[in-house]
């Protein structure tokens, strides 16, 4: 993605290259969720790791030097230490007794996976402000398949810019609670990814972070190190991208006069100096 365009109804307000010369790839990249899905299995299955589809855990006792794991199929296991990545509706964390303060946003979402083959901005990031309160993203994830996501309950119905969808793949609605574990780290028992925080999808952090849990969580059981070093450094990034994801989304879809100045005031400044425009698009790659 090598550039975010974004649009009030159907004029363009702003455009910012996504680049960075300070990261590994330097501009932002989107891959579709069944490819990702579909490489972490073959990764695991080529490690000698079967993953079993259809079974939920139901249970947690932790004992003093394991926890035993109970599933829907009745079936049980012990384990050394136990990682809850399993969502924002965590059993695990639940079974753990882990508070997972925040709020719920009170508007329905929803989500589109569709075919496009001559979309005006390939290989760009496009937010269109449709209304007050109603913000839509388009998200490139391949030469002519897009993603939509949209704060309404139909993200094709409320874009306002032409788009000649082929082919809809998927589409779902949702809603977005902002909230973040108490703790990330309880005994033997660890959380990772939307278990341990989730926030509403702008600047597409919520599957990066995660990763970037595991990654830290992964460090520490392999170097032996101290569990509440990992929940402290993973629930400041926690923090930090909530409190980003927060001051996006209530500039770009903020329904009260002041915020809609901000943004109109943000969008100009952004666009009409240079060096502005190009720290703010380094920002969204690094972030």
């Amino acid at each position: 993605m090598e550039g975010l365009k974004v649009y009030v109804g159907d004029r363009l307000v702003m455009e910012v290259p996504l680049y960075s010369d300070r990261t590994y790839y330097q501009h932002v990249l989107g891959l579709a969720q069944d490819r990702t899905e579909a490489i972490m299995a073959d990764t695991l299955t080529s490690l000698g790791v079967a993953v079993r589809y259809g079974v939920a855990v139901v249970g947690l006792t932790e004992n003093s030097d394991h926890v035993v794991v109970r599933y829907s199929d009745d079936t049980e296991e012990a384990f050394e230490q136990v990682i809850g990545a399993d969502g924002t509706r965590s059993t695990v964390r639940e079974q753990a007794g882990i508070g997972y303060p925040g709020h719920d946003l009170p508007q329905i979402w929803s989500i589109a996976d569709v075919d496009c083959d001559d979309w005006r901005h390939p290989g760009r990031v496009t937010v269109v402000r449709a209304a007050p309160g109603k913000t839509i993203v388009v998200g490139p994830l391949g030469s002519t398949r897009y993603r939509l996501v949209a704060s309404h309950e139909d993200a094709i119905e409320a874009l306002p810019l032409p788009m000649n969808i082929k082919n809809v793949r998927s589409e779902g609605k949702f809603t977005i609670s902002v909230r973040q574990a108490e703790t990330y780290s309880k005994g033997r028992v660890h959380l990772a990814g939307d278990a341990a925080h989730c926030h509403v999808p702008i600047g597409g952090r919520g599957m990066n972070l995660g990763i970037a849990d595991a990654a830290e969580l992964t460090k520490q059981l392999i170097e032996g190190g101290d569990m509440d070093e990992y929940s402290s450094i993973r629930h400041s990034y926690g923090a930090a991208t909530l409190k980003v994801t927060e001051r996006g989304r209530k500039m770009a879809g903020g329904i009260n006069l002041p915020r809609r100045a901000a943004f109109r005031l943000l969008t100009t400044v952004v666009n009409a100096i240079g060096p502005v425009k190009r720290r703010l698009g380094r920002f969204l790659v690094e972030f």
